[in-house]
């Protein structure tokens, strides 16, 4: 009964999602890994980064809805 309470690491959460499913990270989720990859977080390049990566995710999310508009 215990085994069902054990939390996944995340190599069993990525292998357990479909390969759509794990480019589908959401803005939260990619903001928590640029805070743990990032140590100094207040540096210019740290804050491009963010940007950058906002940028990109946001780009790709209107990407998706116009596709399926397109559908």
């Amino acid at each position: 009964i215990l085994k069902r309470f054990q939390k996944k690491t995340s190599d069993e959460d990525e292998s357990s999602k479909s390969d759509e499913e794990q480019g589908e990270e959401t803005w939260r989720e990619l903001s928590k890994l640029l805070h743990v990859a990032v140590k100094d977080l207040a540096s210019i390049e740290a804050k491009k980064l963010g940007c950058s990566l906002h940028h990109l995710h946001v780009e790709n999310e209107l990407i998706k809805h116009e596709n399926e508009g397109l559908k």
